[in-house]
């Protein structure tokens, strides 16, 4: 199950900061052109990452993106996961996505996230509370905005083109991390998960500092 790309490739681009952050992580840099996005690109501890510039021209109200992506081998059958909305609750969401929305007799998980699994059983036993606890945290992020997680790879865009290296390099590090604890389920002790979810908070800390809460526009 794919994460769907809903955003049109723009061409303005920065150009130091992301060559800069490429080099720093030893990663491909590929400089946009008048009609291509600029991307970097490789694998970070067996992870592949990528980012690139986007826009959504559903408006003229929309401004440019940036848009994240990590992926890991596939941690079990198709399932995504996505942060839950008051429109989805009222039901406008439910008949554009057909989606399921499963619920796993967690109650908070359950009012945070839109579950979408072929059944209960599938969702149940792929959110373990390991996974539970890292998705949380990202969906909790401010600033990570419309963040998706499947069984095979997770993404999500920050407003405008990012021009700070240290937040692209923060989100990448982040979705390693993000990654690691995803696929390292039930080898971590109670202490060791304690620790990734404090390591992946800190990558993810400048969003928090200069985003807004996701929850307020997820849906646009």
């Amino acid at each position: 199950m794919a994460i769907d790309d809903k955003w049109k490739i723009i061409g303005h681009a920065p150009h130091y900061q992301w060559e800069a952050t490429a080099e720093n992580l030893e990663l491909s840099y590929k400089r946009g052109t008048s009609r291509t996005a600029p991307t970097i690109s490789g694998v970070i501890d067996g992870f592949f990452v990528g980012v690139t510039c986007t826009d959504d021209r559903k408006d003229a109200k929309s401004k440019p993106v940036t848009l994240y992506k990590v992926r890991y081998q596939p941690l079990g059958p198709p399932i995504q996961i996505a942060r839950e909305t008051a429109m989805y609750k009222v039901g406008v969401l439910r008949r554009v996505l057909n989606t399921n929305d499963v619920q796993i007799d967690d109650r908070d998980f359950d009012k945070l996230a839109l579950i979408d699994a072929e059944t209960p059983e599938i969702a149940a036993a792929f959110l373990t509370e390991q996974r539970r606890r890292v998705i949380t945290e990202l969906l909790g992020t401010r600033g990570i905005r419309d963040a998706v997680v499947t069984e095979r790879e997770m993404g999500f865009h920050t407003r405008k083109v990012e021009l700070s290296i240290k937040r692209l390099v923060g989100n990448i590090l982040g979705m390693v991390e993000f990654a690691r604890i995803m696929s390292v389920d039930g080898k971590l002790t109670p202490s060791g998960t304690l620790e990734a979810l404090s390591e992946l908070k800190s990558y993810f800390a400048e969003n928090a500092e200069h985003g807004e809460p996701e929850i307020q526009d997820a849906v646009r």
